[in-house]
C-alpha cells in the first residue's frame, strides 16, 4: 500500500510543476471516482465514465462496488477477499446501482454481497469477506518480491510500451494510453492483441502520480480500479 502514496517530485521548471498539478488533479478525481454514494440503507449509486469502448470499465464497476461493500460492513472491519462475477457489460451513460445484504456477520467476520445493477438489470455479483483488524501471521515473499518481475525503476510503464503499437489503437481509446493518474508498470508486456501462449500469471508494479489520503479502504479500491489491464 505504501506505494500508492508515493508521490512525484516537483523539478524546478514551471512545466514540469504544471504537470504535476494536472496529474495530482487526475489521482483527486479517480480517488472519488471510486467512491459511491449512500441513496437508502443498503443502498448505493456510482457514476460512470466512458473510457472509449462502449462498455463500462471492469474494474470502475468492481472499485464502487468494493466500496459499497466497505460501507454496509462499516470502519470497524477491513475486506481482505472477494470474488466477483461480470454479468452483462455495463453502459458507460447511466449510473450504476448498488445493492448490498450482510450474508453473515459474527463477532470477528462479515461476508457482504453486492449487486450492481443498470435499469434494474445485474451487471456485476460481488461477494466480500471483512474482519476486525488483528495481529496475527503475515507471509511474504523473503526479499518483498519474486526476482523474476524484476524492480520497477527498471521497467516501463505500460502507456510507453504501447507508443510503438498505438496505430493498432482505436482512436477513442488512444487516450487510455496516455500519462493518467496510475502508473502501472508490468513486469512482462502482453500486447492485447497477443494470442500466443503465455505463462498464466501476470504480476504489474502500481502506483498513484500523486498523493492520495493514508485510508487503506482507498487504497484497495484504487487497487481493484486498477486491475490487470
Amino acid at each position: 500500500m505504501a506505494a500508492l502514496r508515493t508521490a512525484w517530485k516537483l523539478s524546478g521548471r514551471v512545466g514540469s510543476r504544471r504537470k504535476v498539478a494536472t496529474l495530482a488533479g487526475k489521482v483527486d478525481a479517480l480517488a472519488r471516482h471510486v467512491g459511491v454514494v449512500q441513496l437508502a440503507d443498503g443502498v448505493y449509486a456510482g457514476k460512470s465514465a466512458d473510457l472509449g469502448w462502449g462498455r463500462v470499465y471492469g474494474g470502475q464497476t468492481m472499485a464502487q462496488a468494493v466500496a459499497a461493500a466497505q460501507a454496509t460492513a462499516g470502519p470497524s472491519r477491513e475486506m481482505h477477499q472477494f470474488s466477483s462475477h461480470f454479468l452483462k457489460g455495463g453502459d458507460p451513460s447511466t449510473d450504476i446501482r448498488f445493492e448490498t445484504s450482510v450474508l453473515s456477520s459474527g463477532r470477528s467476520f462479515s461476508v457482504i454481497h453486492v449487486r450492481a445493477l443498470q435499469n434494474d438489470v445485474a451487471i456485476l455479483s460481488m461477494t466480500a469477506s471483512f474482519q476486525t483488524p488483528e495481529v496475527g501471521l503475515e507471509h511474504q515473499y523473503p526479499a518483498g518480491l519474486r526476482p523474476e518481475w524484476g524492480r520497477h525503476a527498471d521497467l516501463k510503464p505500460l502507456e510507453a510500451h504501447m507508443q510503438a503499437h498505438i496505430d493498432k489503437v482505436p482512436s477513442k481509446m488512444v487516450k487510455l494510453y496516455s500519462e493518467g493518474p496510475l502508473e502501472i508498470r508490468p513486469s512482462k508486456f502482453v500486447a492485447p492483441w497477443d494470442t500466443s501462449l503465455h505463462e498464466p500469471e501476470r504480476a504489474f508494479w502500481v502506483r498513484t502520480r500523486g498523493v492520495v489520503a493514508d485510508d487503506a479502504a482507498l487504497h484497495q479500491r484504487l487497487l481493484t480500479c486498477a486491475r490487470a489491464p
